[in-house]
């Protein structure tokens, strides 16, 4: 009974740990993703007003 409860802990443990990992991959997948539009937008925005 006590190693059953303990597995199920770390299970619910384990799970809130890789959603946690899951947002942060979101999140830094996000920043990347605007790092990576960012110099076509400022490349963008140059040749717009370089006349």
């Amino acid at each position: 009974m006590n190693g059953l409860y303990r597995t199920a802990s770390l299970h619910r443990r384990l799970i809130s740990d890789s959603s946690r990992l899951e947002a942060n991959q979101a999140r830094l997948f996000r920043i990347t993703h605007q790092v990576q539009y960012f110099p076509t937008i400022s490349s963008f925005m140059h040749t717009q007003f370089s006349y």
